[in-house]
């Protein structure tokens, strides 16, 4: 049983300081004049980061190439150092390189421009519109657990995912608090469900 949203986390677009692409537009483009040759890293097949690649590939229009690494620090590593063009990351993990210098965020993959780094523009103000896609995670309980309960549960996360201690915690682990109702988390799953299933059809990525 679905009990709520708690958290919602997004990636960020980046490519190395000396790469030419100063924007998503500018990335987009260089994809389209050279068909097959960009390539983008991932932290593993069928993972988040290869999945909000692929949304990436498909809404664009574009042809890129999927580059697997062992996990988000082999596949920044191969953006910094050249390796590969751009890399879709978590916001934990890529907020760090970005501050640093040593990688250009060119865009995130919110619907709406990050707290944290207003000064960058989402994907979807940048060309495509209606590109989202998030890492997330929720509470679930048994089948069979009593309305009630359910009712009681949802009241307290509530509360809690207000609370400006918890929403700044989470904030600066790459997260937005959420706290959705039952009925709203459910509504939410499907709709994940639709939009994954396309993306892994459109990706010929398969179920093991």
């Amino acid at each position: 049983k679905a009990i709520s949203l708690l958290g919602v986390g997004y990636n960020i677009l980046v490519v190395t300081q000396n790469h030419a692409a100063r924007s998503v537009r500018d990335l987009i483009a260089a994809a389209k004049a050279q068909p097959g040759k960009l390539t983008y890293a991932s932290s593993g097949t069928a993972g988040a980061t290869h999945l909000t690649g692929e949304l990436f590939r498909v809404m664009a229009g574009i042809d890129i190439l999927h580059v697997p690494y062992k996990g988000a620090p082999a596949s920044l590593t191969a953006v910094v150092g050249g390796e590969t063009d751009f890399s879709f990351s978590s916001m934990a993990s890529t907020l760090p390189l970005v501050r640093g210098g040593r990688l250009r965020a060119l865009g995130v993959s919110s619907p709406e421009r990050w707290p944290t780094l207003p000064e960058v523009p989402t994907v979807a103000e940048s060309g495509i519109p209606g590109y989202e896609s998030s890492s997330w995670q929720g509470l679930f309980a048994p089948a069979k657990i009593q309305i009630a309960i359910v009712n009681l549960l949802h009241r307290e996360i509530a509360a809690i995912a207000k609370s400006a201690e918890l929403q700044k915690r989470l904030l600066n682990e790459g997260l937005l608090s959420q706290g959705s109702s039952p009925q709203e988390f459910e509504k939410f799953i499907a709709a994940e469900i639709t939009k994954w299933a396309r993306v892994t059809k459109a990706a010929g990525i398969a179920a093991r």
